[in-house]
């Protein structure tokens, strides 16, 4: 046996330097002083033995080293190099574990995972324990470090996104500076890759919308901006047009139920069914009750068509025999969709046994708020922020849904006939002011009353205002304000329509300017109605 001793006996600087190097693992103490990245080649780590026999009586160490070295060359080619999934450690959050990260030499697709990870990172809550079965507003975050693609725009508005978030969460104006720098020249990309007629990467350019629109929500670029408007319109034609096969895949599954919910929002905004057309049916789970998510969209979907079509009845001239026949009709159409949501969220409360959410003393300070009193003087506090999302979007369909029964009836000129299920108590739980207590049992309000009244409304609207100081709690990233966006709007418009709630009104005009310890109110983000035109 002979022994080929490490020739260098330093690592690679000290060897340069021709100075004396300590060898220590995994940086010599220079290298560690001088915060250089230490440099130990394989080849050079130990020893290299030869083992000489009868077979290779005459095999030398140079030999072996020339092997060694060759095998090295021909395991770093990049087509030998297989992507291997891991999953990242950044917290407990339920896309937290699963987004899959591919290792590639590519340092653009390295660059494009440390962005990733950042923006993971601001996010995603720190935290969530238990998961909601099936899908969640933020699972499209679980593909994108799979998209493989060389799409230029794609990394760009990643990009982009990401220096926004660490902008308005670290109040970096430098920052958010570059961002808008960053998403004029994406949305230049993404505008010439839908001009053409087949996309080159259909994954790559739902995913820059997706990412896009997100921007659009933190941008506060303008104060009636259209980008996100555009983007939802964009997506929704994107999804008509896109190839059933790519719907369906892995990644698909994962980014058509956001391009999904972005319509559906702009369709409550504008209160028509355009962006809705070929949508019914991109559910990834076929409306499976399981993935909750996924069927409270296509219950919400249901919701701008009778919108629309109520529109459409008071400015068209028709015989009044006519018209009460098609308000009856959609008077149906309404208690039968409330009746789904209701078994909704009874689902939800058989998923999750435990209480899903309970109220305690706000903490939080809201300038419109008089000295010594709280608008809202309980706060909610939910088991995880994924059922503090879907609450939300719950209570904001009932509340949508519940004006426009109101509305029916009015022109009908009569009383509601709104069936009662009847096994639930005719009056919410209520609990002494300032103590806290369990909100389980406030599920059952939605079952409580005959038919939808102002104060039944403004109890689903305080519901939603009394989440935010929970979705604000930097915990949450900033995926718990993004989730405020769209229960906030249909909560303002509802006391903007009632003059008895003007103070309801001013504490929701304040939301932004509140402050709370260990809350972020100060992280700005787009109000739904400074989007466009809006009325419900």
């Amino acid at each position: 046996m002979v022994g080929l001793p490490n020739r260098a006996a330093r690592c690679g600087i000290c060897r340069r330097h021709k100075i004396k190097c300590d060898l220590l693992r995994p940086a010599c103490s220079r290298c560690k002083r001088l915060n250089l990245s230490c440099e130990y080649p394989d080849l050079q780590r130990g020893q290299i033995f030869v083992n000489r026999n009868l077979k290779n009586p005459r095999v030398k160490a140079i030999d072996i080293l020339s092997t060694t070295t060759s095998e090295k060359k021909k395991l770093k080619t990049p087509e030998n190099i297989y992507p291997i999934s891991v999953v990242t450690t950044l917290g407990g959050y339920p896309e937290k574990q699963n987004v899959s990260i591919p290792h590639s030499p590519n340092p653009e697709t390295l660059n494009r995972i440390q962005l990733l990870s950042t923006f993971i990172d601001l996010y995603l809550p720190k935290t969530q324990d238990p998961a909601v079965p099936g899908q969640s507003p933020a699972t499209w975050i679980n593909c994108l470090g799979n998209i493989a693609t060389s799409n230029n725009t794609f990394d760009i508005s990643l990009k982009a996104l990401c220096l926004t978030q660490l902008g308005l969460w670290h109040h970096d104006s430098a920052l958010v500076k570059e961002s808008h720098r960053l998403y004029g020249s994406a949305l230049r990309g993404l505008r010439e890759e839908v001009s053409h007629r087949k996309l080159d990467a259909p994954k790559a350019t739902l995913a820059t919308i997706i990412i896009l629109s997100t921007y659009e929500l933190f941008s506060g670029s303008s104060e009636r901006s259209q980008g996100w408007v555009s983007h939802a319109r964009g997506g929704s034609h994107i999804l008509r047009v896109l190839d059933p096969s790519i719907a369906s895949s892995p990644v698909g599954r994962l980014l058509c139920p956001r391009i999904r919910i972005i319509g559906i929002f702009e369709s409550f905004r504008s209160r028509k069914t355009a962006l809705l057309t070929g949508l019914h049916v991109q559910s990834p789970t076929e409306a499976e009750i399981s993935d909750l998510y996924c069927h409270l969209q296509d219950l919400m979907i249901q919701i701008p068509p009778i919108l629309e079509t109520f529109d459409t009845l008071t400015i068209t001239t028709i015989d009044q025999a006519t018209l009460r026949t098609v308000l009856a009709q959609l008077l149906q159409r309404c208690t039968t969709l409330h009746a789904q949501l209701l078994a909704w969220c009874e689902v939800l409360r058989e998923h999750v046994p435990s209480q899903l959410y309970s109220s305690h003393p706000s903490i939080a300070h809201n300038p419109a708020d008089e000295p010594g009193s709280h608008t809202f003087p309980l706060a909610f506090h939910f088991l995880t922020l994924s059922i503090a999302q879907l609450f939300l979007l719950y209570w904001s369909s009932l509340i949508v849904l519940y004006r426009t029964m109101q509305d029916v009836s009015l022109r009908l000129a009569q009383p509601l006939p709104f069936p009662s299920p009847g096994k639930f108590s005719l009056s919410p739980p209520s609990a002494p002011s300032g103590q806290e207590h369990s909100c389980d049992d406030d599920l059952d309000f939605e079952h409580s009353f005959s038919f939808p009244s102002t104060n039944n409304i403004a109890t689903l609207a305080g519901k939603i205002c009394q989440s935010f100081e929970y979705c604000y709690q930097s915990t949450n990233g900033t995926l718990g304000v993004q989730s405020t966006v769209f229960p906030r709007w249909v909560a303002t418009e509802f006391y903007a329509s009632r003059p008895k709630y003007h103070r309801e009104l001013k504490w929701c005009d304040e939301v932004q300017n509140m402050t709370a310890e260990g809350a972020r109110f100060d992280v700005r983000v787009a109000k739904f109605g400074d989007m466009g035109e809006f009325r419900i």
